[in-house]
């Protein structure tokens, strides 16, 4: 709990014209301090999910879009590097 209070749980993200609203050095991190769980679906139909895949030095970032319970839609938004974010830097 601990690192998750440091964390914080969530975060908006503005969508302008389709396309998440961050800057040139801002990045979508997804966290899990639990450990392993069993598989669980989060994603509904319409859902999107947007991962990055790839070596860390050069990802592609993917949007995955659920269209039906078996069926989804891939994205490949290009490639991108991951950079650290410090507090009260820009």
């Amino acid at each position: 709990h601990l690192k998750a209070g440091l964390i914080g749980p969530s975060e908006n993200i503005p969508v302008i014209n389709g396309k998440l609203g961050l800057s040139t050095w801002q990045n979508i991190f997804l966290c899990e301090f639990d450990g392993p769980r069993n598989r669980r679906q989060i994603v509904i139909t319409g859902g999107i999910m947007v991962i990055p895949t790839g070596p860390r030095h050069s990802q592609d970032m993917l949007k995955i879009i659920k269209i039906s319970e078996d069926e989804y839609k891939t994205e490949n938004h290009g490639k991108f590097v991951f950079v650290p974010m410090l507090k009260g830097k820009e």
